[in-house]
Parts: C-alpha cells; sequence; structure tokens
C-alpha cells in the first residue's frame, strides 16, 4: 500500500468527536474549548447562542438541526469552514456539534502532502488539547463515503475526528457528542465511547478495513475497550492478565447450567428522549420504550443463563469468565421491528450482534415480548434460539474469528449453543446430540427451527471449508452454518478418544496468535486433510447422519 496514502488515513481516522473548538469572525471568533463547558449537554439552543453571541446560525434542512453562517471562526487557532449543532426535537437539547475543519473543495486544491499534514495537525491538536492520546475506531461506510475515524472520551463527552472519503473527494470533520446520546446512530457512527489515554493505532491500521478471513456485515468484530469495561476488541492474552484468568481446557464438559432470575436495576427512565436503562448483574439494557422489572426479569435469565454456559464451556471463553460486576454488556432494544431496522438491524433477521460496537441489537418481538394495551409483556410460548446465537458471538475471543477458524467455527460454536436445549434458566448441555442433529438435518422438533440439511448430503472439500474466507463462507449461509455445528460437535465430543485433545490445541494455538492453516494443524493431529473428512464422515454416520465430502 502506497505510504503517503496510509499515513493520510491514520491522520483522518482523527473522528475527533470533539468539537473542541474556537470561532472567530473577522477577528477570530473563538468559541473556546467546548469540552470545559461543564453543563454543555445540559444546556438548550437558545442557552448556548447566548454563551458564543458573536456566531450567527440558520436552521438546516432537518429541524433540529442549525448551521453557522457567514462567521470567520476557529478552533485551537486553526479556521473552521462551518459548524452543525444537533439538538433534541423537544425543549432543543444539545445532542452533537460537528465541524467541517477541511471542506471538499479546499482539499481538492491539495496534494496528498498537505492534506496529509491537515490531517495530522488536527490530530495532534486535539491530544494536546485534551492531554491525552487518541484511540482508533473502526472505519465505517455511509452509502458511498468512507469514515476513517479517531476518538477521545473526555468526561461526559465523547470527540471523533474524521476522514471522509466519497468517490475521489475528501474531507475531514471533527465532532463533539454526548457520551450516552446516539441509541439510534450507533449502527451508523459505531460506540460512542472510548478508552481514554490509549496508545494510538499505526497509520497502516487506520486504513485497514477488514482482512479477507475476519467476519464482515452484521458479525464482523471490531471496536477497543470503552472506558465502561468494554472488552470486545481486546486480547485474551491481555484479558486473562488483567483479570487473572486462567484456562479452564481440563474441566469436565457441563451436563446442566442453570441460573436463578436475575435482579434488576432501573438505571435511567427517560420519556423525553426514549430512552431507558435497566441493568441485570451482567448487562445492560437499553431500550427505547418503557419496561416492568418483571418482563426485563424474564428475558434477562436467557441472557445470564447463556453467559454461564458460555462460561462453564471447557473451550477458554475469556470474556464470559471475567469477575462478576466487571462488564456490563450492552443489548439494545427495540420496541417494534420498524425501529429495529431503522437503526441498524438487518432487514429480515431477529437479532444481531454488532461487533465493531461490541453491542447486539434486538427487537422485543424476538425475546418473546410483545405490547398489550399500552405496556408490554412476556409471551413465554415465542422461540428464542437467535439470541443465544449472537450473546455467543459477543462472548467469543477475539482470536476464535481467525483465520482458520472463522466461519465454521465461529458459527459453529454459536449454533451449538443456541441450538442446546433450554427452557426457564436451564440449558440442557449434557445431552446436545440429538438437539444439534435435529436442529442441522431436519429442524427442532420443538419449535421448527434449523438448517433442514437432510441426514444424507455432499459436503465441499473440508480444508477449502475451514480455510474460506468470511465472505465465501456466508455466501451459501444456511448449508455452512449447517456444516460448521455438526463440524464444531465432532471436535468436541467425537474426535479421538472423545476428550477434546485436539480441539484445546486448536484453540490454545488461536489464542496465541497461529492462524490459518498453522492452527489447523493442531486439529489435523497429524491426519491428512482426507483422513480428517473420513473420521468426521464415519462419526456422524454412526449418528445417523451421512456426510460425502468431495
Amino acid at each position: 500500500m502506497n505510504q503517503s496514502f496510509v499515513f493520510i488515513i491514520k491522520c483522518f481516522s482523527i473522528c475527533l468527536l470533539l468539537l473542541v473548538g474556537s470561532v472567530a469572525s473577522a477577528t477570530p471568533v473563538k468559541v473556546g474549548s467546548f469540552i470545559e463547558q461543564v453543563d454543555l449537554w445540559e444546556m438548550n439552543f437558545t442557552q448556548f447562542k447566548e454563551k458564543y453571541p458573536d456566531l450567527t446560525w440558520k436552521k438546516a434542512g432537518k429541524t433540529n438541526h442549525y448551521v453557522s453562517q457567514g462567521d470567520d471562526v476557529s478552533y485551537l487557532g486553526q479556521p473552521i469552514e462551518q459548524i452543525r449543532i444537533k439538538v433534541s426535537k423537544e425543549f432543543e437539547l444539545l445532542q452533537s456539534i460537528k465541524m467541517v475543519v477541511l471542506s471538499k473543495d479546499k482539499a481538492s486544491k491539495m496534494d496528498k502532502s498537505a492534506f496529509n499534514g491537515q490531517a495530522k495537525k488536527w490530530r495532534d491538536a486535539v491530544s494536546r488539547s485534551l492531554k491525552k492520546k487518541s484511540k482508533l475506531m473502526p472505519g465505517i461506510q455511509v452509502e458511498k463515503a468512507h469514515h476513517t475515524r479517531l476518538a477521545w472520551r473526555h468526561g461526559k463527552s465523547t470527540v471523533i475526528l474524521a476522514v471522509i472519503t466519497d468517490e475521489g473527494d475528501k474531507n475531514i470533520e471533527l465532532t463533539y457528542h454526548e457520551k450516552d446520546h446516539g441509541i439510534a446512530r450507533l449502527r451508523l457512527e459505531g460506540p460512542q465511547e472510548v478508552e481514554s489515554g490509549d496508545e494510538e493505532m499505526p497509520a497502516e491500521t487506520a486504513v485497514k478495513t477488514g482482512d479477507a478471513n475476519e467476519p464482515k456485515a452484521t458479525e464482523n468484530r471490531g471496536s477497543s475497550e470503552a472506558d465502561t469495561g468494554k472488552v470486545s476488541h481486546a486480547t485474551t492474552a491481555s484479558l486473562k492478565k488483567k483479570y487473572s484468568i486462567t484456562d479452564n481446557f481440563t474441566a469436565d464438559w457441563p451436563k446442566l447450567v442453570k441460573t436463578e432470575s436475575p435482579e434488576i436495576t432501573v438505571v435511567k427512565e427517560d420519556e423525553e428522549n426514549n430512552k431507558f436503562i435497566y441493568h441485570s448483574p451482567n448487562y445492560e439494557f437499553i431500550c427505547d420504550v418503557a419496561l416492568s422489572k418483571n418482563v426485563i426479569k424474564n428475558f434477562s435469565t436467557l441472557f445470564e443463563a447463556t453467559r454461564l454456559y458460555c462460561r462453564e464451556m471447557p473451550i477458554s471463553m475469556v470474556r464470559a469468565q471475567l469477575p462478576e460486576g466487571t462488564e456490563k454488556y450492552k443489548i439494545l432494544l427495540f420496541g417494534t421491528k420498524q425501529s429495529y431496522f431503522k437503526n441498524g438491524g438487518p432487514q429480515g433477521s431477529a437479532g444481531v450482534y454488532m461487533p465493531g460496537e461490541g453491542i447486539i441489537m434486538v427487537p422485543l418481538q424476538s425475546l418473546g415480548v410483545k405490547k398489550v394495551g399500552s405496556s408490554y409483556m412476556f409471551d413465554y410460548k415465542v422461540s428464542n434460539k437467535t439470541i443465544p446465537h449472537e450473546i455467543t458471538h459477543q462472548l467469543t475471543n477475539i482470536e476464535y474469528y481467525n483465520a482458520g477458524a472463522c466461519g465454521w467455527f465461529s458459527e459453529g460454536l454459536a449454533e451449538y449453543i443456541a441450538a442446546t436445549g433450554y427452557r426457564s434458566g436451564k440449558f440442557m448441555a449434557g445431552s446436545t446430540l440429538s438437539d444439534i442433529r435435529n436442529y442441522v438435518t431436519e429442524g427442532s422438533r420443538k419449535d421448527g427451527r434449523g438448517r433442514y440439511l437432510g441426514d444424507e448430503f455432499t459436503a465441499p472439500d473440508i480444508k477449502k471449508f475451514m480455510t474460506m474466507t468470511y465472505k465465501q463462507f456466508v455466501a451459501n449461509g444456511n448449508f455452512n452454518y449447517g456444516l460448521g455445528t455438526l463440524c464444531t460437535y465432532y471436535f468436541f465430543h467425537m474426535d479421538g478418544d472423545g476428550d477434546r485433545k485436539n480441539i484445546n490445541a486448536f484453540l490454545t494455538a488461536l489464542n496465541e496468535g497461529k492462524k490459518g492453516e498453522e492452527a489447523l494443524k493442531m486439529l489435523l493431529a497429524g491426519r491428512t486433510f482426507d483422513e480428517l473428512e473420513e473420521d468426521i464422515s464415519a462419526a456422524w454416520r454412526s449418528r445417523g447422519v451421512k456426510i460425502k465430502f468431495k
């Protein structure tokens, strides 16, 4: 990759949600550091205008947006081309402040070196003003525009500096967000919380939009540790060291995983902004409608039980083994499917894990919660197999998404847990054979959900299957998810003497950073891929499933 371009991207990544700006007119209007305004997010727009009387504004299209007009404005001693304010529809409370620090027009007149210099200048200026380094955020694609972003967390604010590339045109924006604002924008703009004081990432990382062997779209991993304790992108080794966690590979396979109904805490109920936050011991539920504690207790039991199941499986799922109270995993809940889709939920899905943000998004309907009159009730008849699948992704070691495991194992593991029999806080983990076989071949006998591959089918070459990119994997998703589930079950319970020796060695290798065929050698354990195909076929044939590898 061209190094100068790489360097540019690093600078772009400065999506400084920070708007920590100064504004000026003939003599630049120095707005001063917004960061220093303790009550910034408690101001309405009228109060904001009174605090900065030298700025003039006009409404911009949407009724809750205002744009600065005709002013010579500067921030941190550098000129700003425009300031855009977003306010709440009711009471016009500030929600975000965005500055165009370099427009497309001006950028088009610069060569790469000059543009790089501008991006670097803004990154350094913001870092100096906040006295902390930036944190790389996952890049995002908004229609045809790619956003490369850096962020800082400061008090009640998140600051993002973004370099935006749109069909050859480039510009740089600096945005200052209220940290808790943006439930409707999480899918689009990524996490609004960033760990402070973290090291900046190298330019090469800033340009990277994803490896071909890593999950994409709705199940692409990414994101950084948040100040709240989010660990969605922390390495397994760092978590083990930080929390003194040891591998549990030698533990017995659980037979029954059971959890009691969790205690629920009401954290926030803001009817004006349709934001309601509730806590169970290990989860934070952020919803756009109010729910009763009893309803939350019913569905949160599934979340807590799934976490416990992942914790007790002897495959060293470190995120599930964090000490109680260390991490509140974020779950975004939506009162309607329309709201879920509007906020980024994939059409036709019943729930999704957004690894870039480290969150799960779910419409209440998928949790068995339905509206009755003006309130919500829990429907015990509704199947929710989708949810354990997504919870598993949220708890899976990031190394288990590496090449050689991404696809067949990362999805096979999630399917394995989702297919396990569950009822009222209990996973029947010791009797999964019939559950897995029925789910893959003919669908669950309880709710009809499954992959419907039949009990006799042809499968691709096992080496190609285990090493295909995630894009290739999901291109034939239904079949590959099913085959991945059978392979995962095989290595958990059928391989060798059933002692899990080979899968344990494989997962250990992944956790140590090995990938692709280097990691898969642990599963082969001296076998060829042809011999592995024969072993998998023979094991499942004796259980009533005939697999013929090509």
